[in-house]
């Protein structure tokens, strides 16, 4: 099905769906037309052919307005895997640090669990300069990554037995100030052991948000971690390069709540469209929680479906096939 491209819709002669004119790119990028009295979209460029039918926009479409995560620096910036999924995005920064390529941290790694902060924090590595943010975890932390992105087989790792060697193995992929690199984790090592020293009942807990922090009487970071501040002092080192990588837009366009029919400007339905999946804007802003994109597919495509057979039958009925 990924050899043939919807280009077009199809109108009937009362301005509802007819169909789709689509290209075989696998046949000589022939064209034939499809006809069905409903059409459900759900991803792709086809977004365009619906707001050419004056089609409603809703959601934030700009760059800013998508799922954004940290990603593999070391893959292609314009593409990734289909059979890889997720894995090469990098998400392992709530136990260990990360910082940009003058040295310094600019978030908050401990801030919130990473179901629901790791769809913004691509947004935070886009914004540093050349878009480029270092990982950083040692000894104690690495076997708590996630298996499925950072296993030796899906990422090129870099292995030291000190912080000064990583900054200059991490200089020869865009780090300019080794010196401040490892400055900002000893002094965040410091904030650490200074936690632990004024609140040794607090244990490590990745599963909550357990407070074990960098914050104390004694010193506090300007940045600070809030949560599963672990030292980062344990040979051996690892870090690993991440970009930014977009994934669904939080944009799309306005669909009816109750059966996810496309709305135009007027406010009224487009009959016979419908949309779901990634198509349907306006559903979040700027952030989103884990397997909520999933469970808004199933909701919008269930009722997209239903519809869309209830408008069927409707129309085979009208042209007198028994069903």
């Amino acid at each position: 099905m990924f050899d043939t491209k919807v280009k077009r819709l199809l109108l009937d002669g009362g301005g509802g769906i007819a169909g789709v004119e689509a290209t075989h790119l696998n046949k000589g990028d022939s064209i034939s037309q499809l006809y069905a009295p409903s059409v459900i979209l759900c991803a792709g460029d086809i977004l365009f052919a619906a707001l050419d039918l004056d089609a409603q926009k809703a959601g934030d479409s700009s760059h800013t307005g998508c799922q954004s995560v940290g990603w593999d620096a070391d893959l292609p910036p314009d593409s990734s895997d289909r059979d890889k999924t997720d894995e090469f995005a990098k998400s392992g920064y709530p136990l260990g640090l990360m910082l940009n390529i003058r040295g310094q941290r600019f978030v908050d790694e401990g801030f919130e669990l990473r179901n629901y902060i790791y769809a913004k924090f691509g947004r935070a590595i886009l914004e540093q300069p050349q878009g480029i943010a270092y990982q950083v975890w040692d000894a104690d932390t690495v076997d708590w990554l996630r298996e499925e992105e950072f296993r030796d087989d899906i990422v090129r790792k870099i292995r030291t037995q000190s912080l000064e060697w990583s900054a200059q193995k991490l200089s020869a992929e865009g780090l300019t100030d080794p010196h401040t690199f490892t400055g900002t984790t000893n002094h965040y090592n410091a904030a650490v052991h200074a936690h632990r020293d004024e609140h040794q009942d607090v244990k490590l807990d990745p599963s909550v948000k357990d407070e074990f922090s960098t914050r104390s009487s004694r010193m506090a970071l300007e940045l600070p971690k809030s949560n599963w501040a672990l030292p980062v002092e344990k040979e051996t080192f690892y870090s690993r390069s991440s970009n930014f990588g977009y994934n669904p837009s939080f944009g799309g366009l306005a669909v009816e709540s109750s059966t996810a029919n496309v709305v135009r400007n007027d406010g009224f339905p487009i009959e016979g469209l419908f949309a779901a999946g990634e198509m349907v804007g306006g559903l979040v802003y700027a952030n989103y929680s884990e397997g909520s994109g999933w469970t808004a597919g199933a909701v919008f495509g269930r009722r997209a479906s239903v519809a869309g057979a209830k408008r069927a039958q409707q129309q085979l009925k009208r042209n007198g096939v028994k069903l």
